[in-house]
């Protein structure tokens, strides 16, 4: 899936087939489900990809537009107002520090989170300064911020890096 100069969604169709699964029967939120056409030699076939997505349909059920991708099912910062913010809205908040190497959102407590940085090459007080502000905009205004320097992020037993992971 991409995005538009104007930031609204579109599924690229030459290179997979999506389906947008409703979570509950007549819900806007979907599972995201692909079939991609690129990899013949491993070819993934209705991949639930364990992202969702919130829909907008017309009155025959059709999908008129993509309004957002919601992240992964439990992989989300709890706030305490109830809103949550998923591991798509964090990355994005990621996205233009070219000096961070790695980081993993850490929930500790409702209102707690640590984010756990493995520090670029020049990544400078300045930096976690930036950042702090941004993540002040992006989390409720009562939400604790603090920062662990850490020399690698823990992976799963995949090998992957999670983005939220929530240790209470």
């Amino acid at each position: 899936m991409n995005q538009d100069a104007i930031g609204e969604w579109y599924v690229e169709d030459d290179f997979s087939y999506v389906e947008f699964i409703p979570v509950e029967s007549d819900s806007s939120l979907c599972r995201i489900i692909g079939t991609g056409f690129f990899n013949l030699a491993f070819p993934l076939i209705r991949y639930d990809t364990g992202d969702l997505a919130t829909v907008e349909r017309d009155e025959d059920g059709t999908i008129k537009r993509i309004v957002s991708i919601d992240g992964r099912t439990g992989n989300t910062i709890k706030q305490p107002s109830g809103h949550e913010l998923t591991e798509a809205s964090l990355s994005i908040v990621l996205h233009d520090f070219d000096h961070i190497a790695e980081a993993q959102f850490h929930q500790i407590a409702s209102d707690k989170v640590v984010l756990w940085v493995v520090k670029g090459a020049n990544y400078t007080l300045k930096d976690e300064q930036m950042l702090l502000d941004s993540l002040h905009c992006a989390l409720d205004n009562n939400m604790k911020i603090s920062f662990r320097y850490v020399d690698a992020v823990e992976r799963t037993a995949a090998g992957k890096l999670r983005l939220v992971v929530s240790d209470y």
